[in-house]
């Protein structure tokens, strides 16, 4: 009884709030608090569940699989909100429950890292998780990504789940190296410059600590990856290349595919929706044509959101991260003419209360390679942000091209073209605010 009030309670508020947000987590949440087992308690039959998960990428990921899969299945369940700790996924489950029971569905859920064992120990038992890649983010939370991988590898163990993990992050093979789950490995082809870094030997560094690498007293680099993505030679099209079969895909919007991450993004999504194939899952005779309209269409949602303001063209991105927000930069340093930027933080519970990783973010290689007049730095963690690159701005001689000011304020200094950063707790506020202005 309790279980069936919880299910109707969470259920109302979906289709009383729908009309006014997103409603994206508030009824499972709701759920919950009437009876915290609901989803060990939910009949789950004949569904396929799907986890795609990691430090950066999982939205978008997330977004491509599920637009890859979702004509090729009678009933794709998802949670393309971006509500991906457990009432995010349990709100996506009541609005397909029907009398307690959730059956035959195929589930593409975005699920936030420590997220995992929690639905695991609430029996949602994932059949394919994607890893995208461990950095250190949230540490407050999660602690170092060495102690997260291992946390996953240890739930991980407990399923039968097929992982289809990201080959070129070394961090990864705290979770795969011995596990006895099916690992199916994807990366992306580097241009070839051996370089060291972190104790390994990298035959190509992609960004951060990615690429294809080997360890020091190790005599040759074994690649064991299943799916390689590469640009081919004419600039038009890009390749897949696996053990049977070389897939050739026309690249559609060549700004996205020349951003690092998001190749990987491409070839995560490829990786899960081959092994879907191959394993009956869906049925598809033409995987090219199909994850390649996938890819070419926008994200939206703060990855890369293209926006107008004050007659130019502008973007703006999610960072949450060291390694997120050097990327962002370097794609912003791009820009071919002088521009301002904005970086609107928080340092919310969702944000991470821990923003020490801020000071150690290379500013002054930014400011030294792009066109970049003024960095604004806003959001509700302003202050606490100007607290920690105190000493970093004064060593490197960068105090003049910081502005640090509330969010109120800064609105009112912008006059040029500016670029968009935002922290997860301060990003709708952003969006709101560039929506606001192409009306």
């Amino acid at each position: 009884m309790k279980d069936r009030f919880a299910i109707f309670c969470g259920k109302f508020v979906y289709y009383l709030g729908k009309k006014f947000t997103s409603c994206s987590s508030l009824p499972g949440k709701i759920a919950l608090n009437i009876e915290k087992n609901l989803l060990k308690n939910i009949k789950k039959e004949n569904n396929t569940i799907i986890f795609i998960t990691g430090t950066n990428g999982k939205t978008s990921t997330t977004f491509y699989s599920y637009y890859t899969v979702k004509d090729l299945h009678n009933d794709v369940v998802t949670n393309l909100s971006g509500a991906n700790m457990i009432q995010g996924v349990l709100t996506e489950i009541l609005k397909k429950i029907e009398k307690k029971n959730f059956s035959n569905k195929l589930c593409v859920f975005e699920v936030d890292e420590l997220t995992i064992p929690l639905l695991i120990k609430n029996g949602l038992i994932p059949n394919y998780v994607v890893i995208t890649n461990l950095f250190d983010d949230q540490v407050d939370r999660y602690g170092s990504k060495e102690i997260l991988a291992k946390t996953l590898r240890e739930n991980l163990e407990k399923t039968d789940a097929k992982l289809i993990v990201n080959f070129e992050d070394p961090t990864l093979r705290i979770i795969t190296d011995g596990i006895k789950n099916e690992v199916i490995y994807f990366g992306v082809q580097g241009e070839e410059k051996e370089v060291e870094k972190d104790n390994l030997i990298f035959k190509y560094l992609n960004y951060s600590s990615v690429g294809f690498f080997k360890a020091k007293d190790d005599e040759d680099f074994v690649d064991l990856k299943s799916y390689t993505l590469r640009e081919c030679e004419d600039g038009k099209h890009c390749e897949v290349l696996s053990k049977e079969k070389t897939f050739k895909f026309e690249i559609k919007n060549r700004e996205k595919f020349d951003i690092i991450y998001n190749r990987y993004n491409y070839v995560a999504s490829f990786s899960l929706f081959m092994t879907l194939i191959r394993d009956g899952i869906v049925k598809c005779e033409n995987p090219e044509e199909k994850i390649s309209n996938a890819i070419s269409l926008e994200v939206g949602n703060g990855r890369m959101e293209n926006f107008k303001f004050l007659g130019k063209s502008t973007k703006l991105n999610l960072v949450k991260n060291k390694v997120g927000l050097e990327l962002s930069l370097t794609e912003y340093a791009k820009e071919t003419e002088k521009f301002d930027l904005v970086l609107a933080l928080g340092n919310t519970p969702a944000d991470g209360k821990d923003l020490n990783w801020i000071a150690e973010v290379d500013f002054k290689n930014f400011v030294e390679n792009s066109l970049v007049d003024t960095i604004f730095i806003t959001g509700n963690a302003f202050e606490l942000v100007k607290e920690k690159l105190a000493k970093y701005l004064e060593n490197n001689c960068l105090c003049k091209k910081f502005i640090f000011v509330s969010k109120d304020e800064f609105k009112e200094k912008l006059s040029k073209k500016t670029m968009f950063l935002a922290g997860f707790s301060e990003l709708n506020d952003m969006r709101s605010f560039l929506e606001n202005k192409n009306k």
